[in-house]
């Protein structure tokens, strides 16, 4: 009875020759290990450049945090002054938005 249903499963593979049938095989084989092999390494550089990218961005913040101006308008609570200074960091840079926060007491200064 299982002879039977195999031979009507594939009835147009069991036609080819057998050396074919070992090449389909192989080639099929070959495609989805090929394809899960593009997958990981996609998902890896993915995770690799998003990793970059923060840790690029982390060393933005930091540089900027650490301008004087910034720190002195952060204290004075200038909101003007801060905004021409993130206005400044807007047009020179690739940023899509400037957040500038007093992290001691939690509150954003400029958005």
């Amino acid at each position: 009875m299982s002879y039977q249903k195999n031979k009507k499963l594939f009835p147009f593979f069991r036609q080819l020759a057998f050396p074919l049938r070992i090449f389909l095989l192989i080639l099929v084989v070959s495609v989805f290990i090929v394809a899960a092999l593009a997958q990981y390494l996609s998902a890896s550089f993915e995770d690799y450049l998003a990793s970059h990218v923060r840790d690029m961005a982390m060393n933005q913040a930091k540089i900027i945090a650490s301008n004087d101006s910034i720190i002195a308008a952060v204290k004075n609570r200038d909101y003007k002054r801060l905004a021409i200074i993130a206005n400044k960091l807007q047009r020179g840079t690739d940023f899509d938005y400037v957040v500038i926060g007093d992290h001691r007491h939690s509150i954003r200064l400029y958005h």
